[in-house]
């Protein structure tokens, strides 16, 4: 009889802590693929400027992953995730693929990435004069 109440009080605590450790486990995961997103980022305007040539961080909303130009491989994005790309209208292709271009001296055409999924938001910002990026939490659980 103890044995079964202990289980019981085992099951009851689990069912309680199993989703509260979840939560926290994808909202790790919505940050990391927010600093992965930035981190591309700063890749591409630092190979432009090593390069001396432009470089582009290229977002296909359609297929769901970015690159960048002059690289092969090709990142995905998870499918829970939501995500926009705002940038110059001469870097739109079509509706389902935008760049972001860093230019040699490390500025950029500016632009925007917004992710959002779970009831958590955030922003990629590129700044066009000096091509910084920085990430903008806007999460009501942080």
């Amino acid at each position: 009889m103890e044995i079964l109440i202990v289980l019981v009080i085992a099951v009851i605590v689990m069912a309680v802590v199993a989703p509260r450790f979840s939560s926290r486990t994808s909202s790790a995961r919505f940050a990391g693929i927010s600093k992965e997103i930035a981190s591309g980022l700063r890749f591409a305007r630092m190979k432009a400027v090593t390069d001396q040539k432009p470089s582009e961080f290229i977002v296909n909303l359609e297929q769901r992953h970015y690159q960048i130009s002059g690289i092969e491989k090709t990142y995905s994005i998870p499918e829970d995730l939501e995500i926009s790309v705002y940038t110059a209208a001469s870097q739109v292709v079509g509706e389902e693929q935008g760049s972001i271009v860093f230019f040699p001296d490390g500025s950029s055409s500016g632009g925007r990435i917004d992710l959002s999924g779970n009831g958590r938001k955030r922003a990629i910002d590129v700044n066009g004069l000096t091509g910084l990026v920085e990430i903008i939490e806007d999460d009501a659980e942080d």
